[in-house]
């Protein structure tokens, strides 16, 4: 009865690494799926993001250009009110 005894106990440390690889890769594949969602949200925002602030700074770009032309009109006829030789 010892040989059979001896013969089981691998046997069953065997069964139950096998049985923990399985659980680990059914644990790792659903860890795989939660992160690629994670990623396709992520790279949705990202793209959104990037779309937004192109809308920002062409709307800053438009703005920077009227206050300049806004400060070189203005500029302009102060320069013409106080220069002396326009007179």
């Amino acid at each position: 009865m010892t040989n059979w005894h001896a013969g089981v106990k691998p046997m069953i440390k065997k069964t139950k690494s096998i049985a923990d690889a399985e659980a680990k890769i059914e644990d790792l594949t659903t860890k795989i799926e939660e992160y690629t969602a994670a990623s396709a949200r992520k790279n949705t925002e990202i793209k959104n993001l990037k779309s937004e602030v192109a809308k920002n700074q062409e709307a800053l770009d438009k703005a920077t250009a009227i206050r300049e032309n806004s400060l070189l009109r203005s500029t302009k006829k102060k320069k013409i009110c106080w220069d002396p030789f326009q007179l």
